[in-house]
């Protein structure tokens, strides 16, 4: 009889040691998809705010203008803290120092029309060719980079 009850004791123990696991799986399914939920999210925002309104590097141009885009800033850099790497950090960095470059060489170089568009020619100034060669590296750097971080290549095709 002592075998019967020894027997019932261990499956029960077996039972609840199984519940036990499952709920911890399930809980940590949950944390990671809520960071790769928020993740996603900051992603979009990073690479909807790479033309510079939010960008680490101003100058009189470029960079934050008003208390919204300091806002903004403030809670992007938050976000990059808490559920990005700090690679994500360092190439967001680095395609908003492109794009400053980029955006500051059009404005000082002349290469703007009257009515805010590049001159036809723009192409053919060496610096300019270099700094927009130098942006769209970056971009693409992040870009990849991301879409690495969410394993978005590795989805299957729709």
């Amino acid at each position: 009889m002592w075998q019967t009850v020894l027997g019932g004791v261990l499956a029960l123990a077996g039972g609840f040691g199984v519940a036990f696991w499952q709920a911890r799986q399930q809980a940590r399914l949950a944390r990671d998809e809520d960071l790769r939920d928020r993740r996603s999210e900051l992603y979009l925002d990073l690479l909807t705010n790479l033309s510079g309104r939010v960008s680490y590097l101003e100058d009189r141009w470029y960079g934050p203008r008003n208390a919204e885009d300091w806002e903004l800033r403030k809670q992007l850099d938050a976000r990059i803290v808490l559920f990005a790497s700090p690679e994500v950090r360092d190439l967001w960095k680095a395609a908003t120092a492109a794009a400053l470059n980029l955006h500051s060489h059009t404005i000082e170089g002349g290469l703007l029309e009257n009515d805010g568009s590049l001159v036809h020619d723009a192409g053919q100034d060496p610096t300019y060719a270099r700094l927009e060669d130098e942006h769209e590296r970056t971009r693409a750097a992040l870009e990849q980079h991301l879409r690495g971080d969410l394993g978005a290549d590795s989805l299957p095709a729709p």
